[in-house]
């Protein structure tokens, strides 16, 4: 039963933190970026013991969150990829597109013109016609930019392999994805553009991206997974003793 739960961890459903915690369950809550100021998500911070924000307060630091003082724990991105060598090799001319899943605005043919338009060999992973890859370190550390989406998991891996990156959001429920994309661009991450380039554009954003990839260690990904999982720990700790 309810009682012999020590902590719940709720990845960011407010609906699924509030009828945890009215079982009378101790619930940490993982979050994610965006507009996330209405009244369910507000009641939601209010029950949950924590907060996890993974990524770093330092580029972005929503005042919903904040005002949570210590009850709120910004731990960096958390990836899959840290702390995991990368190849020795300096990097190609190979421009990485890294779709993942979730849908998106862009067509085969979008990308089709944007690696005719940009004179660079193209690889697409996840995105359209292109192939999935389930273990794509090799493509992000060898690329010599790679153009990705804007959610939390991908991002945390750029930042994992320290990728010279092009982000671009797709719409998301509560312009998550937009909300990461104006901090990385404001912070000099990564150039972030809204919406998918013209094909004209392209060779100039991969010359900015090629610039980029030294500052990602400010994500905060080394460490992010531990940091999260001794929150939990002392959270389960806590509810046990009660």
């Amino acid at each position: 039963g309810a009682g012999d739960i020590d902590a719940f961890v709720v990845d960011v459903s407010a609906e699924v933190t509030l009828f945890v915690r009215l079982l009378g369950v101790p619930v940490v809550i993982i979050t994610q970026p965006g507009d996330r100021t209405d009244e369910p998500h507000r009641l939601a911070y209010a029950a949950a013991r924590r907060v996890i924000a993974p990524w770093p307060e330092e580029i972005y630091a929503p005042e919903h969150l904040t005002s949570l003082g210590d009850r709120v724990a910004f731990v960096g991105g958390i990836s899959r990829f840290a702390g995991r060598r990368r190849p020795a090799q300096p990097r190609g001319d190979e421009v990485v597109l890294l779709g993942g899943g979730g849908g998106a605005d862009v067509s085969a043919d979008d990308i089709a013109a944007a690696e005719r338009a940009s004179g660079r060999p193209w690889r697409v992973l996840g995105a359209g016609s292109g192939a999935w890859a389930a273990d794509p370190w090799d493509a992000l550390t060898t690329a010599a930019v790679v153009v990705s989406w804007c959610g939390q998991n991908a991002v945390a891996d750029l930042a994992a392999a320290g990728a010279p990156a092009i982000v671009i959001p797709q719409e998301r429920p509560f312009s998550e994805q937009r909300a990461t994309a104006l901090a990385l661009g404001r912070s000099g991450l990564a150039v972030a553009v809204p919406r998918w380039p013209e094909p004209a554009r392209w060779p100039d954003l991969l010359d900015q991206a090629s610039a980029c990839g030294e500052g990602w260690t400010a994500w905060r990904a080394d460490g992010a997974a531990q940091r999260a999982a001794e929150i939990v720990r002392a959270e389960a700790a806590t509810g046990a003793g009660a």
